[in-house]
């Protein structure tokens, strides 16, 4: 989903927000949900902009994960989510999941 289908899903707020959690989209591709697209990138959210940024972070991890129903994967590591046969570019989403690992010790 683009940042602008974000947008319109939470009302036109929160562009920073969107914008926060897709920033390394550049870096990996779209194996850059590995990073934040999960309950740990949403308490970063929080950690960043503060509570009321919240319900736009689940709001954006609810429209990319759209395919599970209200699911959102529990971080990084949850295989139900990031599974490497499901992976569109093999190379970026194990170069992707090692970043996270870093990033979350």
């Amino acid at each position: 989903m683009t940042t602008a289908q974000h947008i319109k899903n939470t009302k036109g707020q929160g562009r920073e927000i969107h914008l926060w959690i897709d920033r390394f989209a550049w870096k990996f591709g779209l194996e850059h949900r590995i990073v934040l697209h999960h309950q740990q990138g949403i308490e970063l959210v929080v950690k960043e902009f503060g509570e009321e940024a919240r319900w736009i972070a689940e709001q954006h991890m609810k429209d990319d994960w759209v395919d599970f129903g209200d699911k959102i994967p529990t971080g990084y590591d949850d295989k139900e989510f990031f599974r490497d046969i499901w992976a569109v570019n093999i190379d970026m989403f194990l170069k992707a999941q090692r970043f996270a690992e870093r990033m979350y010790r």
